[in-house]
């Protein structure tokens, strides 16, 4: 799967009520980092309890942009950091996400 259709399938799920999508976006053993500079949620549970504190509802308008900022993989390892850039009418946010897929 490329880089930016994972980024369609991350849109989806945090779009999506609930947090099971979240098995088809991460790895189990997934670490997510809202900026380079947090500290990671590790595992998808922890990435779950994150996404049910930091989203208002599944339903709520934004946009999101993303550009790949650096891809690597390493055997069925792959890391990849992208800017993102979620937009509502209220807020406005940048993330560097590094998801190991």
């Amino acid at each position: 799967m490329r880089t930016l259709e994972w980024v369609g399938r991350y849109e989806a799920a945090w779009r999506t009520p609930g947090t099971e999508a979240l098995r088809e976006v991460f790895a189990p053993r997934a670490r997510y980092r809202q900026s380079p500079y947090h500290e990671p949620f590790i595992g998808l549970d922890a990435i779950g309890a994150m996404w049910e504190r930091e989203r208002a509802s599944p339903d709520e308008a934004f946009t999101l942009t993303a550009s790949v900022v650096a891809a690597k993989q390493s055997g069925t390892t792959r890391e990849t950091c992208f800017r993102s850039r979620a937009s509502t009418q209220a807020y406005s946010s940048n993330s560097g996400i590094s998801p190991a897929m």
